[in-house]
């Protein structure tokens, strides 16, 4: 262990600092002393973790000392027992997406000298439940129902077990106690407390699991994702079939009630008022074709609900956030009589999210979208039901209400948060110290390529495209040893060219396809959409890659293989990503949150627009995937862009950062092929004068792209 002062801090690493995470630490230190949020940019592989976690365990350990000799003072003059040391000291809550990220962090953890300071972590059921019943429900709110129920029944004997005779036996104890309940109660007395984003970022979730926040740390790791979930959090969306099927759930927990009977059947009544006139009011003639302009992003979309709900069923305002309190007060009846193994009360717990989420939303950053889309329940004759959406596009809210919770310092960290400037104004962080740690060993270009491999991805179902994409990729697996990863900027792109990757011949006159060239070359498995299969194919492709012949793993943008799973060494000696993952650009959602964005740029001309956040989403995804490659100081790896505007956008610096640290191309030569159509030539001048139309409309100076010149 070497220990290095930092600002005054005595910090314990694991070996000699770099530079880069000297500096990181500094920044660190320099947030939580000043109580600032800090945003800080590092690539993978520098340590990003321990130097989070060894500089804020450092600055508490020092916390420590100086409140010790507070309390020795205190002894000498007064007697009795002293609040205990952690009820004095800041809390440091490491949040990440996802649990197996929280792995990694107790792997680092456990090489520092802090590995023996008080932690916990909280997870959801999923994880922590050990009950044989409730583990094999796959569904969440199931599991959630069911262990509430036996918990309030008495039922659950690993709950029961904590006042039983196994107390005698702590090596029997601790194989029959409640994990998921240890954890919470260790939250009481931890240092440290390690969680998922959504535990911190809802306010719903905060009260179930009692989190304080007054004086506390908190840290935000792989934060790239942040903007979207604190977005979440603030939105929902119900149908009219939804809040049929609660009424239907309310019947039937009324039906299982000995007390309180009459009660609950006038509630049902208020509830059936509110529902009928809406849903009947929901039932247009025609399908609703959701127009993309302003008038959908209303600025007070509650008041409008209020408003046509006190019209339709003719009471006021008040008495209709009475009748809301009343639906919430029969939920949290309903809860603890339902039978535990059914789905029953999914739609209860929908409805109340729903009224939760709209009743304490600002509604200025929020938009109402209407439509009618094709029922997901078999049982409803009707092909088509009616769908309120709710979404908040802006994710500074949700920070808000966390900071208001008087937290002294939220550090976010992450690879891809480039540019800083228009994070750091989007997720609400405005006393903050920004850092961008670049590599030294980065080099870029782009070589000469396979006919049309870099042509714009508008081509992606040409068949010359797809051609020039496998002999790419067959190129990467004939020339590099071990494990390759393949990202695809979706999945129709990925599914769509592995069929024709089966289909197209590898060379003239052989029966041989490009996939049977590519089996030939490595192991190839591909990402499954269900989560529960991935961990057989994660095996299969490490098996490959160590038997010496090498594997691909085709896997998508925004995936739980780009963000979740960590490949090192050999797991990872290439990463390649064909496409750009950009937001759909017809979806509703998106449709919406540009013209909010465009709104506030309206309002606030340092503000970002539209275009720029729509590149931005797009690459940090690209980014992130390209994070696989290296993973600590030692790894080494190639990387291949297959997207010709992976080098333009980047040139003009349309949403990226001039310091990024992935913004390191340093030049382009592409091949061109004589054979190549012409209208692939004008889409191409089409969308090089686009880019500079914007250059110019925006006032940003001028640059020419070298491939729109050929």
């Amino acid at each position: 262990m070497v220990t290095v002062d930092v600002r005054g801090v005595q910090v314990m690493f694991p070996f000699p600092p770099y530079e880069c995470q000297l500096a990181y630490m500094e920044k660190v230190i320099e947030a939580i002393d000043m109580k600032f949020d800090a945003a800080l940019e590092s690539p993978t592989g520098t340590g990003k973790t321990l130097s989070l976690l060894c500089s804020t365990l450092g600055w508490l350990q020092k916390q420590k000392m100086m409140f010790q000799m507070s309390f020795e003072d205190a002894t000498r003059i007064a007697s009795g027992s002293a609040p205990t040391l952690s009820s004095f000291l800041p809390r440091i809550y490491y949040c990440s997406r996802t649990h197996s990220q929280l792995s990694q962090v107790v792997r680092e953890l456990n090489r520092t000298m802090y590995k023996d300071i008080r932690t916990t972590v909280l997870g959801s059921r999923d994880q922590l439940c050990i009950h044989e019943k409730v583990t094999k429900e796959r569904d969440s709110r199931i599991k959630t129902a069911m262990c509430r129920s036996m918990v309030s029944r008495r039922t659950c004997h690993y709950y029961n077990n904590w006042d039983s005779k196994f107390l005698m036996d702590l090596t029997l104890f601790f194989s029959r106690i409640c994990p998921f309940f240890r954890c919470r109660q260790m939250q009481e007395t931890s240092e440290l407390i390690l969680l998922p984003y959504n535990y911190i970022i809802d306010p719903q979730l905060r009260k179930i699991h009692k989190i304080d926040l007054n004086g506390s740390i908190v840290i935000f790791d792989e934060a790239h994702n942040l903007e979207s979930i604190c977005e979440e959090v603030v939105s929902v969306e119900i149908s009219s079939v939804n809040i049929s099927l609660a009424i239907t759930e309310l019947k039937e927990a009324i039906q299982c009630l000995q007390q309180e009977t009459e009660e609950l059947r006038n509630e049902l009544v208020l509830l059936e008022l509110w529902c009928f006139p809406v849903t009947a009011f929901w039932k247009p003639s025609k399908a609703l074709v959701f127009p993309s302009t302003k008038r959908m992003l209303y600025r007070n979309c509650f008041l409008i609900l209020l408003t046509t709900f006190s019209a339709r069923v003719g009471r006021s305002i008040i008495s209709t956030l009475f009748l809301y309190s009343a639906i919430l007060y029969v939920v949290s009846l309903v809860a603890d009589v339902k039978p535990a193994s059914a789905e029953r009360g999914k739609n209860l717990e929908l409805l109340r999210s729903f009224i939760s989420v709209v009743y304490l939303s600002l509604s200025k950053e929020a938009a109402l979208a209407i439509t009618r889309e094709k029922s997901p329940f078999r049982a409803i004759i009707l092909s088509l039901q009616t769908v309120m959406k709710f979404w908040c596009f802006s994710s500074s809210i949700a920070m808000r209400a966390l900071k208001m919770n008087g937290v002294r310092s939220v550090i976010v960290t992450s690879g891809t948060l480039s540019p800083l400037a228009n994070f750091t104004r989007n997720i609400g962080l405005i006393h903050t110290c920004t850092n961008v740690n670049l590599r030294p060993d980065l080099l870029g270009m782009c070589v000469e390529g396979f006919t049309v491999v870099i042509q714009l991805i508008t081509f992606r179902n040409d068949k010359q495209y797809a051609v020039g994409i496998a002999e790419s990729i067959l190129s990467l697996a004939s020339s590099v040893p071990q494990g390759i990863l393949v990202f695809f900027a979706s999945y129709s792109l990925m599914n769509n060219l592995i069929s024709k990757f089966k289909q197209l011949p590898c060379k003239m006159g052989l029966a041989k396809t490009f996939w049977d060239c590519m089996v030939e070359e490595k192991v190839v498995v591909i990402e499954p959409k269900q989560k529960n299969l991935l961990g057989k194919v994660r095996s299969e492709f490490t098996q490959g890659v160590r038997s010496g012949r090498g594997a691909m793993f085709f896997a998508v943008c925004r995936g739980k293989v780009s963000e979740g799973i960590d490949f090192s060494d050999a797991d990872s000696r290439a990463v390649c990503v064909v496409g750009i993952p950009y937001p759909p650009m017809m979806d509703v959602r998106i449709c919406l949150k540009r013209l909010y964005i465009n709104e506030m740029a309206a309002e606030d001309k340092t503000a970002q627009s539209a275009d720029e956040w729509y590149v931005t989403e797009g690459y940090r995804a690209v980014n992130q995937a390209v994070g696989r490659v290296i993973r600590h100081v030692n790894d080494f790896g190639v990387v291949a862009l297959l997207d010709e505007r992976n080098i333009s956008f980047k040139k003009v610096k349309l949403g990226v950062d001039e310091n990024g640290w992935t913004n390191c191309l340093n030049g382009v030569w592409c091949s061109r092929n004589e054979n190549v159509a012409s209208r692939r030539e004008r889409q191409r001048a089409k969308e090089c004068r686009r880019v500079q139309q914007h250059l110019r409309n925006t006032g940003t100076k001028e640059v020419i792209v070298e491939s729109c010149q050929k």
